[in-house]
């Protein structure tokens, strides 16, 4: 009888269905800022350019992501054995604290959707180039993981991260409507925070450029509410009443893990809405960690108030660090305590404001 056997990873395999689990191209920009804020940048710039294809008349998509945070070194980290840089290009080799947005080390494999990568970084009074020997896409879908060099130098001439991604396999129009891209960033990235109605003062802005474009705009960052507006003699078009900030403690886990949840939302008038791209959408009870939107879930709302017309004049974000994710960000698991414990606080809330008087004369007027 053998015992002992080890069960292998075909490591190859993992690594492209990583890459192919993110859907949206754009979520190439997501995974940039979130990373550039955890390095404590207070800018980031990416840029979108097309480059002409050698031999032919097609173009690829050329990206270009700036920061000015803390950038990444060779050595060693004590608590996971490799060094920021490999843990750029390892998977499931993150750093970053576990629970948090990133810990699960899958988000910088998107990256590989490409023809090549190059890091360019400054920390520790040194600059350190790493790049792809092969083409990512190309070696992966073959079976075979794509190696990387590492050049390092004395050189404290320059601060933060440049990485460069050459072919990010994408079709042309997901990075031509710099509305669009605007709206993505300002919604589902790091910059779209609500965190400071809780006292998070840090703040990153963004510059973006895509590819039909000349030079950058600028994106401020964070998500703001309408002003409070109450008042009902001129109609509710133009009401808006927040609920919150508020933080309600959701009791403990079996093994004594205390949940949290931090709320905020508002009932907003058909002319306060354009604080969404799109209200059928977006309007509605949004499910979040680290302050970054994650997964719309309506059936709270629904739930609470009786009825599915009630999430078009709602816009709550409900916050919670406990909260865990899929590999690909997109949605809150839904089979743990913790995420159980999180919805009774939601419903908490939801009733406090469907039994909101103010409330109750908002749809009886309507």
């Amino acid at each position: 009888m053998r015992t002992g056997i080890k069960p292998k990873v075909n490591e190859a395999r993992e690594f492209l269905e990583i890459a192919k689990d993110f859907k949206d191209p754009r979520e190439i920009i997501r995974e940039a800022l979130s990373n550039s804020w955890d390095a404590g940048a207070s800018k980031t710039s990416i840029r979108f350019d097309l480059a002409a294809i050698s031999g032919t008349q097609r173009k690829k998509i050329m990206v270009e992501i700036i920061d000015d945070g803390g950038g990444m070194s060779t050595e060693p980290r004590s608590d996971v054995g490799s060094s920021e840089i490999e843990g750029f290009f390892n998977l499931g080799d993150s750093g970053k604290p576990h629970g948090s947005i990133g810990s699960k080390g899958h988000g910088t494999k998107i990256y590989y959707k490409s023809l090549g990568i190059q890091l360019e970084t400054w920390k520790n009074r040194k600059k350190i180039i790493a790049k792809t020997e092969q083409s990512p896409w190309e070696s992966l879908q073959k079976g075979i993981v794509p190696t990387y060099s590492i050049d390092e130098q004395d050189n404290d001439s320059g601060k933060g991260t440049r990485i460069h991604v050459d072919g990010f396999q994408a079709k042309q129009k997901d990075f031509s409507s710099l509305q669009e891209l605007v709206d993505y960033i300002k919604w589902y990235t790091v910059a779209g925070s609500f965190g400071q109605y809780f006292h998070s003062p840090r703040r990153m802005d963004v510059q973006l450029k895509s590819v039909d474009m000349a030079s950058p705009v600028t994106i401020e960052y964070g998500f703001n509410f309408p002003n409070e507006n109450t008042d009902f003699t001129k109609g509710t078009a133009s009401i808006c009443k927040l609920f919150g900030p508020k933080v309600i403690d959701c009791g403990k886990t079996e093994d004594g893990k205390p949940i949290k949840i931090e709320v905020i939302g508002a009932l907003l008038g058909d002319n306060q809405r354009d604080i969404v791209s799109h209200t059928y959408e977006q309007m509605g009870l949004w499910l979040c960690k680290d302050y970054i939107k994650v997964e719309r879930n309506n059936r709270i709302l629904e739930d609470v108030f009786g009825g599915q017309y009630y999430y078009r004049s709602m816009l709550v974000f409900v916050n919670c660090q406990q909260f865990d994710l899929t590999a690909n960000r997109n949605n809150v698991r839904t089979d743990q305590e913790e995420y159980d414990l999180a919805v009774k606080g939601i419903e908490q809330f939801c009733k406090e404001i469907r039994d909101s008087e103010f409330v109750k004369a908002y749809f009886e007027a309507n």
